[in-house]
């Protein structure tokens, strides 16, 4: 509302003589008024760009109006983009069109809707671009089956921008069937209704009917990709996902930020998985390059990232490259430490010979060190012969999971190695006093996609004959 009343305030300004052209603009496009809107560059210039139209008397010219319009939207003056709707004399649907175009990519859907039933009352006609930002806006099922109406009462339905946002509506609400139908009956398709209904039905998890769909785009564009990558990924298929990358890469070239960018729903998880799978299978310098393209794509690490991270170049033994994740990102991103990031720099500083400072970062711990922690010390105790260290990673590791008689046993053995048979005595004692279980092993297999689980001893499993 401010801005608004400052552009009448300002309408008597000493401002120059209103040309014959700037009262009755036969042709705005090539009008000084234009140009005065096209050099607004600033929120500030936008009251004085408002009074010279009141003072030019073409404040209610709807081309001007839809540019000033737009101009508020840009610099997100939500507010007083609906107060000059508000004050137009007879806005069109363009101008109508800006509003909503704003709120449904602000995320401000009932907002949006409101405006398109105060456009209806108003007896101003939608078009075919007016239903695709209404249709962003309807997450509610319902309220988007009575639009589809309406766009069939209207005769829109053969129109492609008002199909493609149909299939939108119903691939957002997870309506594959009303979707495809939709699909099926359009006599013209391009790379955007295809890309839609791939993404409902990776959506829904039906990658076969996505890829299938996938296959048969005449021209794949990056955010064709993008949705098929993202379907194999926010699935639990990152392998596929990563095989679908580089497959992108050969025809391409295409940066995986581009890829991020392109993304309905820019998820850091879908880049999680893939940068877990570069790192574990060794190509750490590429998950790493992965990264600086995530966030070239605006999307942040989180912590899932910083640990996918640090298994990597735990596993490739790249302590500095360690040490420097491990401090930074806390610092740049944000990322709250956990039990899992300090578990992973023990055991690298552990296995690369640092046993010592990676008992310090156990004790600069901000929370209380589990068993993954102590046990990773202890095996490094024991690779590097630190029989100090090993001993107090045992001693915890007795008092964190007292039932465990594989603690007590690795502890009486080292006890032995160094003769201190009393010592010895008092841990075997210990196990005697049957509080101490003994870890039972066990074997797993994967048959027909069902994971059986078989125990030493233990015959009741249905497989067993």
């Amino acid at each position: 509302m401010e801005a608004c009343g400052t552009a009448h305030l300002t309408a008597n300004l000493a401002l120059p003589p209103p040309s014959r052209h700037l009262r009755s603009p036969r042709n705005p496009t090539k009008s000084p008024t234009l140009s005065l809107l096209n050099r607004a560059t600033n929120p500030a210039h936008l009251p004085q760009v408002h009074a010279r139209l009141i003072k030019t008397n073409t404040s209610d010219n709807n081309f001007y109006l839809s540019k000033l319009l737009s101009l508020y939207v840009h610099y997100d003056l939500l507010d007083a983009a609906r107060l000059l709707l508000d004050a137009a004399k007879k806005p069109n649907t363009l101008v109508w069109n800006t509003l909503l175009k704003a709120y449904a990519d602000h995320g401000l859907f009932s907002d949006a809707l409101s405006l398109f039933q105060r456009m209806r009352r108003s007896g101003v006609p939608p078009d075919c671009y007016t239903f695709p930002f209404l249709l962003k806006a309807c997450e509610i099922l319902f309220i988007g089956s009575s639009i589809h109406a309406l766009v069939m009462k209207l005769g829109l339905e053969a129109n492609l921008h008002a199909q493609n946002s149909l299939l939108g509506l119903y691939c957002r609400c997870c309506c594959v069937e009303d979707a495809q139908k939709v699909f099926d009956e359009m006599a013209e398709r391009d790379v955007v209704s295809y890309t839609a209904l791939v993404s409902g039905y990776a959506k829904v998890g039906m990658l076969e009917s996505a890829m299938e769909l996938f296959e048969l785009i005449p021209e794949r564009d990056v955010v064709s990709w993008g949705a098929m990558i993202s379907g194999f990924a926010q699935n639990g298929f990152p392998e596929e996902a990563l095989f679908l990358f580089q497959e992108m890469q050969r025809f391409g070239g295409v940066a995986l930020s581009e890829v991020a960018l392109s993304m309905n729903e820019k998820s850091v998880a879908t880049w999680n998985s893939m940068i877990g799978v570069l790192a574990v299978n060794g190509s750490v310098l590429k998950a790493l390059s992965v990264i600086e393209e995530m966030v070239d794509g605006g999307i942040m690490p989180n912590s899932v990232t910083l640990s996918n991270v640090l298994s990597g170049v735990q596993t490739w033994g790249l302590v500095e490259e360690g040490r420097h994740y491990f401090k930074s990102w806390s610092r740049e991103y944000g990322i709250v430490l956990n039990l899992d990031h300090y578990g992973c720099m023990v055991d690298l500083l552990g296995r690369a010979g640092c046993v010592d400072e990676a008992y310090r970062l156990i004790q600069s711990m901000p929370m209380e060190p589990n068993e993954v922690v102590w046990g990773a010390l202890l095996g490094a105790c024991k690779i590097h012969g630190n029989i100090n260290l090993a001993e107090k990673a045992l001693e915890r590791l007795v008092e964190l999971d007292p039932e465990n008689g594989g603690n007590y046993t690795l502890l009486s053995n080292m006890y032995a190695e160094l003769g201190r048979w009393e010592d010895v005595e008092r841990v075997r004692a210990m196990m005697r006093d049957g509080t101490v279980l003994k870890t039972r092993g066990c074997s797993s297999i994967n048959l027909n996609s069902t994971i059986h689980e078989f125990s030493a001893g233990n015959e009741s499993h249905p497989g067993v004959l």
